[in-house]
């Protein structure tokens, strides 16, 4: 691994400038940059549970990066999935897990069974399975944990 997690931070927010410049907003796409798509989610996410270092937010004012997502124009379906993406994503910095409980948040909690379905039943389109492996989904459901209704 080459430099330092501030000089890969500082790496990965040319590359968003680079990105800006090139297309006039920071909504990077999955299929546009995986890894630039991810690094955006993060900061957004850090950003909205008050964990960006100071002086990363700053940096980031100081190309005016938009804060929240912006809302989808069309509203695809690619788009509504790549939200719960978002949303899984943001869940799992908040939690370190992906074990979304059904009181928490029913909506992700029917996204991710649903992802996870359609993964055991070989019907996930191969874009979105890299999608969730690039963020070390957990495809199955982690047991139960002693006291719950499933024992």
């Amino acid at each position: 691994r080459s430099g330092t997690w501030d000089e890969k931070w500082e790496r990965k927010l040319d590359d968003l400038v680079a990105f800006h410049t090139k297309n006039g907003h920071f909504n990077v796409s999955y299929s546009a940059n995986k890894t630039l798509y991810n690094w955006v989610a993060e900061q957004r996410n850090r950003y909205k549970e008050g964990e960006l270092a100071q002086d990363r937010e700053e940096q980031l004012e100081s190309i005016d990066f938009e804060w929240e997502r912006p809302p989808a124009r069309s509203g695809t379906w690619d788009e509504k999935w790549e939200r719960k993406l978002d949303d899984l994503v943001a869940f799992h910095t908040k939690n370190g897990h992906f074990n979304v409980s059904y009181s928490a948040n029913k909506t992700l909690y029917n996204w991710v069974a649903e992802q996870r379905n359609r993964y055991k039943e070989g019907e996930l389109a191969q874009d979105r399975e890299e999608q969730l492996e690039s963020i070390d989904f957990e495809w199955e459901r982690p047991p139960a944990r002693s006291g719950t209704w499933d024992e």
